[in-house]
């Protein structure tokens, strides 16, 4: 665009600053989801301006247009950005002017100085936006969404190391999201968008080439229209433990039959539904084509705007006498009459402008994620009052040492799955985190959003089992009661040489279950203390020898039940004591052979039978003259009460079940010692194959007290 010699056709305003300003010229971008910026050279006549106190002033850069159909202005509306003092002109020692050029940005550029570490959950991208801009001190009057369609809230997405901008400008890009400025002489205003619509149109500019002669308008002086071969399909798969056997999918192609072998296949593609699957595929096959048809060009017109349609007229081919998006603008200008007499030349401004069909959605390319590399530590975390929080897929949140946000409750993250060494259906196996404990993070694919718990590690807080390194022979798999952690379970072992044990510790109960045989061997000694009552029962046969003595003591009473016959043989003698009386009662007979004489004596009188005869002697020997039999006390023998067992299908829980069968005549018999409460209770688990006896239970566990 010429202009007239004398005439300023570029001014600029800067808010607080009353020094006279002329706009020596001027150099910047501007395009959709992108922050302009424009360098601006000024000349004045002070040497001495207070730069600190220019930055982040709102400064607008105005520009004259030749359109009967546009306002007569073109405003750049920001900041100040940076501003710089520039050396004096060498080659006119006598210009008294003093340069300085400043670069013009819109606020939100700030947002590239904040860095941070944080945690968005269930909060969508229009509102983890939002939350950033105002966090960042941008007034809701300078912002506004413009969307067509719903933007579903994220579980959990995550800011890492990211600058504000950099993380807005990354899940718009994902979401399909754009955004470009509208400038006033006061103001500009960001609008956010994720369609066509958010786009406003231009008066229309037509179409003329530079012929040397003044022009009477703003034109377009070169259009130039270029198509390209793009990815012509997106395929996009991805995996979701909830459903391990599901590969959801989402394709688009386009309907260029030529291009739909260009395939782009994505994996992982950031979705858990087919839903969000389509419309990722769709947002990305977008993206890839964004640039299919490409037109650039050039412009004498400041209206030039990017995120506008641009109408094109008189264009000798009509089918390009259209509307055009123009998605980036490089704005050139320079009047050197500002430095009057030492001025090199006339106006001058130039737009080099690039579009796309205004049919064609426009999408930014999806901008990268950063990755973690390697693993991090971080507390498992929980509601207050709890020492183990999970959910049915014993996944455990956590809190990671950079975020300066969580509270360390239950809130603080999303779940987190746990790696096990072993993980089949219903077995493996399963060791959970608890609240406090630091465990070792992984990111599956590197990717901030996707957590997972690969291990653990002590601290100086929660200190290994055993002092160390005093006991670095030792290994051990040791728990903590809970709640209160006032007791344990433990599997060690000790491998320091002539010292080597396994030691088995269970902080009440201990099951045992054996579906088949046992077999255990000892070398040296087998010591067993039963504190309270001990309970055996042998389905089938007992075999028990001892080759050697046997010595055993029973300080109450011994009760034995022979069902059949009882067989005993002594190689020696058979020697007993008893203190008071001895009581033997046969239903038929009884029968005392001895090889060479029988002997028995009471009081001061003498039964001796051997191979000389029969001796009876006394102090007088009455036959069939009176006497009767003595008495004796009779048999009172008491039962052994039956052993409770582990039941298959609740091992490990610390269960236990009523014996197999019970019929009416054994519990009869065991009337005699069992209380009548846990008979009753016996037989109904017994009948209904009851897996818990709580009644025997807290019966037996009375007794032992």
């Amino acid at each position: 665009m010429a202009m007239a010699a004398n005439q300023a056709q570029f001014t600029i305003q800067v808010a607080t600053i009353e020094t006279p300003l002329k706009v020596y010229g001027f150099e910047g971008y501007e395009g959709i989801s992108r922050n302009y910026t424009m360098a601006v050279t000024i000349v004045c006549d002070k040497a001495d301006l207070e730069l600190e106190n220019w930055l982040q002033l709102p400064v607008c850069l105005i520009l004259e247009t030749n359109n009967p159909q546009q306002e007569a202005k073109r405003y750049i509306h920001g900041m100040v950005y940076s501003i710089e003092q520039l050396s004096l002109d060498p080659t006119n020692p006598l210009d008294r002017h003093c340069r300085y050029k400043l670069t013009i940005t819109p606020k939100i550029e700030r947002l590239k100085h904040r860095r941070n570490h944080r945690i968005f959950q269930q909060k969508s991208v229009p509102e983890i936006i939002e939350q950033i801009l105002v966090d960042a001190g941008i007034f809701s009057n300078e912002y506004q969404f413009k969307f067509s369609s719903e933007h579903k809230a994220r579980e959990y997405c995550v800011q890492y190391g990211e600058s504000d901008l950099a993380f807005i400008q990354r899940l718009m890009s994902e979401e399909g999201i754009h955004y470009h400025f509208q400038h006033s002489e006061h103001s500009h205003l960001m609008v956010i968008a994720d369609g066509q619509d958010g786009f406003l149109q231009l008066p229309a500019l037509p179409y003329a080439q530079h012929n040397g002669m003044t022009k009477e308008r703003d034109i377009i002086s070169q259009f130039q229209v270029k198509q390209q071969v793009s990815t012509g399909k997106v395929t996009l798969r991805d995996y979701h433990f909830k459903k391990p056997e599901f590969k959801p999918q989402g394709q688009k192609q386009t309907n260029i039959v030529t291009e739909q072998p260009l395939e782009c296949y994505q994996f992982p593609g950031q979705f858990k539904t087919e839903a969000v699957a389509k419309r990722r595929a769709s947002i990305g096959l977008e993206q890839h084509r964004t640039e299919h048809t490409l037109i650039t060009g050039s412009s004498d017109a400041p209206q030039m705007t990017s995120g506008y349609y641009q109408p094109l007229i008189q264009h000798p081919n009509q089918a390009w006498n259209d509307d055009w998006l123009v998605i980036g603008v490089i704005h050139k200008g320079k009047q050197p009459q500002v430095l009057e007499e030492f001025a090199d030349g006339a106006a001058t401004y130039q737009a080099e402008f690039t579009c796309t069909p205004w049919d064609v959605p426009f999408r930014s390319l999806t901008q990268p994620k950063p990755l973690i590399h390697g693993e991090q530590t971080a507390f498992v975390t929980g509601p207050e009052g709890e020492e183990i929080y999970c959910d049915e897929f014993g996944r455990v949140k956590v809190q990671f040492h950079w975020d300066r946000e969580g509270q360390a409750d239950e809130k603080t993250s999303c779940w987190l799955r746990t790696s096990q060494g072993w993980a089949g259906n219903g077995y493996g196996q399963f060791i959970l985190p608890r609240i406090g404990h630091e465990v070792i993070v992984s990111f599956m694919n590197g990717d901030p959003d996707k957590p997972v718990i690969t291990g653990a590690v002590y601290n100086a807080k929660n200190r290994v089992p055993y002092e160390l390194p005093a006991n670095k022979t030792r290994s051990t798999f040791k728990t903590s009661s809970s709640m209160g952690g006032d007791n344990f379970n433990e599997l060690s072992f000790e491998d320091k040489k002539q010292s080597e044990q396994i030691a088995l510790h269970a902080a009440k109960n201990l099951d045992v279950q054996i579906q088949h045989n046992r077999t255990q061997e000892i070398h040296q000694q087998d010591h067993l203390t039963v504190h309270g009552s001990r309970y055996q029962e042998v389905k089938r046969d007992s075999h028990s020898t001892v080759n050697g003595t046997q010595f055993e003591t029973i300080k109450g009473d011994d009760h034995q039940q022979v069902g059949k016959e009882r067989h005993t043989e002594v190689g020696s003698k058979l020697l007993s004591e008893v203190g008071s009386e001895i009581h033997v009662k046969a239903g038929q007979k009884i029968v005392i052979e001895a090889g060479n004489e029988i002997t028995v004596t009471a009081g001061g009188s003498l039964l001796k039978v051997d191979p000389s005869g029969v001796t009876l002697l006394g102090p007088m020997v009455n036959i069939n003259s009176g006497g009767c039999a003595g008495n004796g006390s009779g048999i009172a023998l008491l039962s052994p009460e039956l052993p409770f067992v582990s039941s298959p299908s609740t091992s490990g829980k610390g269960l236990t079940v009523a014996p197999e069968k019970l019929n009416k005549k054994r519990l009869e018999k065991m009337d005699v010692f069992i209380p009548s409460n846990q008979i009753k209770a016996i037989r109904t688990a017994a009948n209904k194959k009851s897996a818990l006896c709580e009644v025997c239970i807290a019966d037996r566990e009375r007794d032992q007290a």
